[in-house]
């Protein structure tokens, strides 16, 4: 590798990117590459039965699952059950429980041109190899720390040739090993990943793509739940009168139509968007960050205390970033209209101006609380539901099955955050629009609660709570779990976790 060469790292950010941009077919059936006009031909019917039987090691003409879980560790790839199982999934159209040749080739024409791409970007020089350099270059290009040792290894991983270098063919190989968004968006990343014996830190990108996922994610959850939403709050602002779910509902169509059931959801949205995003990217980043500066080398799966530590920070940061939002939103829905009045942003005004900027921060020191504690043992008991469940089941769960897991954890959490939940609201509303001051701190309040109405008082609304948090927080871990499949968040390693 050249030594004391220097490339400005944004200009590589860009030629990186350029570089999957400027594949194009011909019409001769040729994918060429603007820069170097470099022409990497199409894959022939004999190129693929080459590849199909270097995996076929034992001649049946069928891939089965031994012969990709062997091929797979030859090339430094997980080979664990769930792997494997994708793999099959995305080559075995007929889901015969081998794959055929013809099954085999059908998913590798499919998806040249992406591998086309992949090898391109990587391959500036244009002269058909990647080279140790242009490996290093590319990971640098990425925002991740790699030293010439390591572009050495990741070439001797694929170069089945022992030439030096690492041509289209043997880089396809590889390539047809890897789940279908991983191969698209993580080649580079997880080629390096296999190469070397330690973990490796993520692109840069990945904090941005974790935070998309999580906003995407906690707007659907709150949309889809608002219904239940509004319906909750109805049945909680008639005393003495009994509104179930349904007759609820149907009152708001008749009297609001179908837009009345949504009514208030924009400005959650305003405060769900941003919080749940940062809950996801801040935890992910925070358990690599744990995982990569862990005594154990960055082997094997985090302490239960790291995930505390981990879940924890996703709380603190999310809760104070969005705090002020929450507090102007609780004002809108329980203040009069005469106190506060407009939109999120002239309500925020008027609350500034009428008690001051830090009013936007009232009764923050038992949200942290509440937020810290709920997301670390939130998070926490997430994953150990998903690790108990790959233990006992056999496999990681699906989608759907996380999505469960996820609303079963909220659960637990709820019951152990509630008090300070009940806390936090009449902190926040005392002293707005003629309310009396009644609580000192958030010590008193308690205290003052649990005299005046009893324990119990601390748990009111209780399982309300639970039918509303249940399936929005459900649905949260499932839409982030299909985001996060389609942008391939997180490594290879994710396979090998017990």
């Amino acid at each position: 590798v050249e030594k004391g060469r220097r490339r400005n790292p944004w200009l590589a950010s860009a030629s990186l990117a350029l570089g999957e941009l400027s594949v194009l077919a011909s019409k001769s059936g040729l994918i060429i590459d603007r820069k170097s006009a470099h022409q990497l031909p199409k894959i022939t019917e004999e190129e693929l039965r080459r590849q199909f039987d270097r995996v076929d090691t034992n001649n049946t003409g069928q891939l089965e699952r031994r012969d990709i879980q062997n091929a797979c560790a030859s090339l430094g790839l997980p080979s664990s059950d769930d792997y494997v199982s994708e793999l099959m999934m995305q080559y075995d159209a007929r889901q015969a429980g081998a794959v055929s040749f013809h099954d085999f080739s059908a998913y590798v024409r499919t998806q040249e041109q992406q591998m086309q791409r992949a090898f391109l970007a990587i391959d500036k020089d244009g002269t058909g190899v990647i080279t140790a350099e242009g490996a290093l270059y590319a990971v640098h290009s990425l925002g991740i720390d790699a030293k010439e040792k390591d572009a050495v290894q990741m070439i001797k991983l694929l170069d089945a040739s022992s030439d030096g270098v690492v041509s289209y063919a043997e880089f396809r190989m590889y390539l047809c090993l890897l789940p279908r968004a991983h191969m698209r968006q993580n080649s580079t990343w997880n080629w390096l990943g296999s190469a070397v014996d330690r973990v490796v830190m993520a692109p840069r990108t990945q904090p941005l793509k974790q935070l998309f996922a999580g906003s995407v994610s906690g707007a659907v959850s709150k949309t889809l739940t608002a219904p239940l939403e509004r319906a909750r709050m109805m049945m909680q602002a008639t005393p003495g009168e009994s509104v179930s779910v349904r007759r609820a509902l149907t009152r708001i169509m008749r009297e609001e139509g179908a837009a009345g059931l949504f009514r208030g959801n924009v400005v959650s949205l305003v405060k769900i968007i941003p919080a749940s995003g940062l809950q996801f990217a801040v935890f992910e980043s925070g358990k690599d960050f744990l995982m990569l500066r862990s005594s154990r080398g960055g082997s094997g799966d985090l302490s239960t205390g790291e995930r505390l530590l981990a879940g924890s920070a996703a709380g603190f940061v999310s809760t104070f970033v969005c705090y002020p939002l929450d507090t102007i939103k609780t004002q809108m829905s329980v203040v009069s209209s005469s106190a506060v009045s407009g939109n999120l942003s002239s309500v925020g005004r008027q609350i500034i101006r009428q008690q001051g900027a830090l009013a936007l921060y009232k009764g923050l020191v038992p949200t942290l609380v509440t937020d810290i504690i709920g997301n670390g043992v939130g998070f926490t008991l997430y994953d150990t539901f998903n690790s108990q469940f790959r233990k006992r089941v056999g496999r990681k769960p699906q989608p759907a099955e996380k999505g469960l897991l996820g609303g079963l954890a909220a659960c637990c959490c709820m019951t152990i955050t509630m008090p300070l939940e009940v806390v936090i609201t009449r902190m926040r509303i005392q002293g707005s629009g003629g309310r009396p001051i009644l609580y000192k701190n958030t010590a008193d309040c308690l205290v003052r609660i649990s005299r005046t109405e009893g324990v119990t008082a601390l748990w009111k609304g209780a399982s309300a709570t639970y039918g509303k948090v249940f399936p929005q927080i459900a649905i949260v871990y499932f839409i982030f779990e299909l985001v996060s499949r389609e942008l391939a968040i997180k490594d290879l390693q994710k396979y090998d976790l017990k």
